[in-house]
């Protein structure tokens, strides 16, 4: 019998198991700090934290307009996009964040 090609699961849905919730490390750093949401304007850590990991980590939008903190384009981390871990070390690198 001659060896069968390609995916035999090509076209069947994929099982769904449980979701499991991720958290974000802007999420940390405010439960570490003990935060509540009325409070992230007003807390100077949290600014210094997100002025300094602005590039690299996900931090609400809203609070980059308010506290005038603007991303860098060229810093963008391409690999998030592209699941590629060899272009998010070099978007990284060149932003001098590696």
């Amino acid at each position: 019998m001659a060896k069968r090609r390609g995916n035999p699961n090509w076209g069947k849905p994929e099982p769904i198991g449980p979701v499991v919730p991720t958290i974000t490390e802007f999420e940390q750093v405010v439960r570490e700090y003990k935060l509540t949401p009325d409070q992230y304007l007003r807390s100077t850590r949290l600014r210094e934290w997100a002025r300094r990991n602005k590039n690299s980590k996900y931090i609400p939008e809203p609070l980059l307009e308010a506290w005038a903190l603007r991303l860098n384009p060229r810093c963008k981390p391409r690999g998030l996009q592209t699941g590629i871990q060899g272009s998010l070390n070099a978007a990284l690198s060149f932003c001098g964040r590696l």
